[in-house]
């Protein structure tokens, strides 16, 4: 494992002048299996040297990024259908009605896999259930939030604690006393529950939006009933583990 040093000195060196590309440094970090403390302590060790961490959106290249063409293939695949005979269109269709069901049936059991893991899930910190929570809230119908919106979300449910004079998180958290900030809760959010959980197989992070995005199988797959039950699921989780780290 390399030392702290070592690490600031890879971190400092993918550095757009004083900006450290916020996705590159959590690539940096995962290589070397900084857990929370020590990650904790790179972000200010860079931020005493000057650097500030930012989205990759927002970093200040002299060049300007080059915007990929668009895909036009549904346009040629709707082209193409068009040239077949009435009777190769009906099979087509068939054919493509038995698809959909069998991606029904596939979407199904992709939504009794998270709920599982949701029921399955040991919280080690808070952020997790809170994220979920905070997605489903936050969401639109097309299965993505602002994460924006979902940095807002977590500030008022640990200041709100902390106002009530209630534990917020672990001794070793930032959020476990008065003195953070959104810019602390969105490194938060993208470098632990985003990229060191199973979320990373359902939820995805577009920096370019600034959108945190849910797998779109799994999202057309989920009724009203089963979010609620997520969310019941994730109230349940949250009052254990405060009840747990409240005895320790």
């Amino acid at each position: 494992m390399k030392s702290e040093d070592m690490i600031l000195k890879s971190v400092i060196e993918i550095a757009v002048g004083n900006q450290i590309p916020e996705s590159k440094l959590f690539d940096i970090t995962d290589e070397n299996g900084l857990d929370n403390i020590r990650y904790s302590r790179l972000c200010e060790m860079l931020s005493l040297q000057g650097y500030d961490i930012v989205p990759d959106a927002d970093i200040c290249y002299n060049e300007p990024v080059t915007l990929a063409h668009k895909d036009d293939a549904l346009s040629n695949i709707i082209e193409e259908f068009g040239k077949l005979s009435l009777d190769n269109k009906y099979k087509c269709l068939i054919k493509l009605a038995v698809i959909i069901s069998d991606i029904e049936t596939s979407n199904t059991a992709l939504a009794k896999e998270f709920v599982t893991k949701v029921e399955k899930m040991n919280l080690q910190y808070s952020y997790i259930a809170v994220l979920l929570k905070a997605f489903f809230e936050k969401c639109g119908i097309d299965g993505q939030a602002r994460l924006d919106d979902i940095i807002d979300y977590y500030y008022g449910v640990y200041t709100e604690r902390l106002c009530k004079g209630l534990i917020s998180e672990q001794n070793d958290s930032i959020l476990s006393k008065n003195g953070f900030n959104k810019a602390d809760i969105r490194r938060i959010i993208l470098y632990n529950p985003m990229k060191r959980s199973y979320l990373k197989e359902f939820l995805n992070y577009k920096h370019e939006t600034e959108m945190i995005y849910m797998n779109v199988s799994l999202w057309n797959s989920f009724t009203n009933e089963t979010i609620k039950r997520i969310i019941m699921i994730c109230d349940q989780k949250l009052k254990e583990y405060y009840s747990r780290i409240g005895t320790k």
